[in-house]
């Protein structure tokens, strides 16, 4: 497991946001993970529980106006298509397969 292409920004009050990708998933499942650390404890992240379903490919953060804007490429499925009962290694497998056959779009 483990999280790969990482986009961070900040806050207007300072904290950090990043997103990553958990293409190879963990105990938080597969897709794409957030987390978040306060401006005064910069070195301590925390993520979510649970994965966010889609998994998004070069992602990038960008303050505009206050607001954190996430651009990257995706597929409109979740990249979890296949059942948590099967073994690990064969939903990363068939999880990767699947979605480099299924078409992307940018936003």
């Amino acid at each position: 497991g483990g999280i790969s292409e990482v986009s961070f920004d900040f806050t207007p009050a300072g904290d950090l946001v990043a997103i990553g990708r958990n293409e190879d998933g963990d105990r938080t499942g597969f897709g794409s993970q957030l987390f978040f650390a306060r401006k005064g404890a910069l070195g301590t992240w925390q993520s979510l529980d649970v994965s966010l379903p889609h998994r998004f490919d070069s992602p990038r953060l960008v303050s505009m106006a206050g607001e954190l804007i996430l651009f990257a490429r995706y597929a409109r499925e979740p990249y979890a298509l296949f059942p948590t009962w099967l073994p690990f290694k064969l939903q990363r497998f068939t999880n990767l397969l699947t979605y480099s056959l299924l078409p992307k779009s940018a936003a």
